[in-house]
């Protein structure tokens, strides 16, 4: 499969989705069903690791994802927090640009990095103002 998602941690506070290749928007949709049924197993919070290394291209209509992305992470999952994009190319960047003038709200929580190691430094970074208030 050229995308895969699941728990990252056993605590299930990280959820990672892998891309090894080209992918189509169906297979996006069936693992954004998986992310759900992950997310509906825990009530704290979830970030989330999106590993885009090993793609070069998107599918053509990439652009029908941003509203199914926005809204979903803003309706549906209320324990959404950051979500970290690692390896992303310039074509990537550019179409995140493009999501963050259409849904601004919804774009405050991606970041980019160029590595794992980072993605979950940036994470670490996001919460401890969280056990800094406890």
């Amino acid at each position: 499969m050229p995308i895969t998602v699941g728990w990252d941690d056993d605590a299930k506070t990280i959820i990672r989705w892998n891309y090894s290749g080209p992918w189509t928007i169906s297979e996006f949709h069936r693992q954004r069903y998986q992310e759900q049924q992950l997310r509906a197993e825990v009530d704290h919070r979830i970030d989330c690791i999106i590993d885009v290394h090993a793609i070069h291209m998107l599918p053509k209509s990439v652009s029908s994802l941003f509203k199914t992305v926005a809204f979903e992470t803003t309706e549906y999952h209320q324990n959404s927090a950051l979500t970290v994009v690692v390896g992303a190319n310039t074509v990537m960047r550019v179409w995140y640009e493009v999501f963050k003038h259409l849904y601004p709200e919804q774009a405050r929580r991606y970041r980019f990095v160029a590595q794992l190691e980072d993605a979950y430094t940036t994470i670490a970074e996001a919460r401890a103002p969280e056990k800094s208030d406890t």
